[in-house]
């Protein structure tokens, strides 16, 4: 397990020593609506679901790409809305989930740009992400969503010139119990501005 970690930072800093060496560096804006669900049983033989409900995020962007475009770095700062409506199977209880969190994405993008007039180009991006938890409002029940959010996030996307679309689903813990589960399903408009 020691060795996998160690070789697990090598390879992180050889991979962004190599992006830095030969670096494009773009910032932009994303805008994404969202679709939050939880799931999963609470510490007593509860299980609760919920509904989709929408939620948006905003923020700013910083993409470190190699010159060819096909590997890049992009950090974000984003500011989260999410809104759900759980459902406890028993006894029968109904509670309104909203939250603000400070995000910070850290995503690694693989992009395959396309030999087209103009720059097209599909990807995938992962990464973890970080959320700082700005005010929740949970009513009906007395539970602790924690400070920090902690998720893995997976997406598939498309450049189109300086703008891109994007679909993300990250899953992470919400409370402490590791049997309780948010899924997030965000779609991105970014824009490149410099």
């Amino acid at each position: 397990m020691r060795f996998l970690k160690a070789a697990i930072v090598l390879l992180t800093i050889f991979l962004f020593a190599g992006i830095a060496y030969s670096a494009e560096i773009n910032y932009g804006l994303k805008f994404a609506t969202s679709f939050t669900s939880v799931s999963g049983e609470l510490p007593f033989p509860i299980k609760l679901r919920s509904n989709r409900n929408l939620g948006f995020s905003v923020g700013p962007y910083m993409r470190i790409s190699t010159n060819d475009r096909i590997l890049s770095f992009q950090p974000e700062l984003l500011l989260s809305y999410g809104r759900t409506d759980v459902s406890l199977n028993y006894p029968p209880y109904d509670i309104n989930l909203e939250t603000w969190y400070i995000e910070l994405p850290l995503m690694v993008r693989g992009a395959f740009p396309m030999p087209t007039k103009g720059y097209f180009a599909p990807f995938i991006i992962g990464g973890p992400k970080v959320g700082l938890k700005l005010s929740d409002n949970v009513e009906g029940l007395g539970m602790d969503l924690g400070l920090f959010d902690i998720a893995v996030v997976l997406g598939l996307g498309a450049d189109f010139g300086e703008n891109s679309i994007e679909v993300r689903y990250s899953r992470d813990m919400m409370i402490d119990d590791d049997e309780v589960r948010k899924g997030v399903v965000k779609i991105f408009y970014s824009r490149n501005i410099w």
